[in-house]
């Protein structure tokens, strides 16, 4: 059960650094795989194999490594949509299934905050805090200096990851083949 800041209007929202990470892992892949081939004289299916060996590693490494707690949050945007009648420091209450983020990176389409406390409801829904998560995976950034809200995380909405799942399997194949052909030629 945890104890976390209450949201409200206007409160920031962030994103991990998965997406950033996960592609400069891509690029530092095949620069290592690249000097792999300035080393070894490679041939082309060599080269090829091993560009594509390094980047998905990469790739999958700096994905990892982006959505570790440790790892930096961006702010993409803010709370909206709040309570009409319940407010935090003068400021809306948030609610999870009927406030929104605004999020710059996921387009002009407002996001759902999808995560709020299964212990503290504000008008029968529940209400969201710090940490807490919206349909496109950011998450609640920012909250009241001095309200908390316990409970555990309740879900009320499909939560999609910051990486879709089309983008992980294209890596595992890319790395896969990679693997095959790098093996065929030892």
């Amino acid at each position: 059960m945890a104890d976390l800041a209450a949201a409200r209007e206007l409160d920031e929202i962030a994103h991990t650094a998965s997406q950033g990470w996960m592609i400069a892992g891509l690029v530092g892949g095949a620069i290592i795989g690249a000097a792999i081939i300035a080393v070894t004289g490679g041939t082309a299916a060599v080269a090829v194999a091993a560009v594509a060996a390094g980047a998905s590693a990469g790739g999958g490494l700096g994905e990892v490594l982006g959505s570790m707690s440790w790892a930096p949050r961006h702010v993409t945007g803010v709370l909206v949509g709040g309570s009409p009648n319940v407010y935090i420091n003068g400021r809306a209450a948030i609610r999870a299934h009927l406030s929104f983020g605004e999020c710059a990176e996921d387009g002009p389409a407002k996001k759902v905050v999808a995560q709020g406390s299964a212990k503290v409801y504000i008008n029968d829904l529940p209400a969201a805090r710090i940490n807490d998560l919206l349909a496109c995976s950011a998450e609640i950034h920012s909250g009241s200096p001095n309200v908390i809200i316990g409970g555990d995380t309740e879900q009320t909405d499909e939560i999609e990851p910051e990486i879709p799942a089309w983008v992980n399997w294209t890596l595992l194949a890319v790395g896969a083949g990679a693997a095959a052909v790098l093996a065929r030629l030892r």
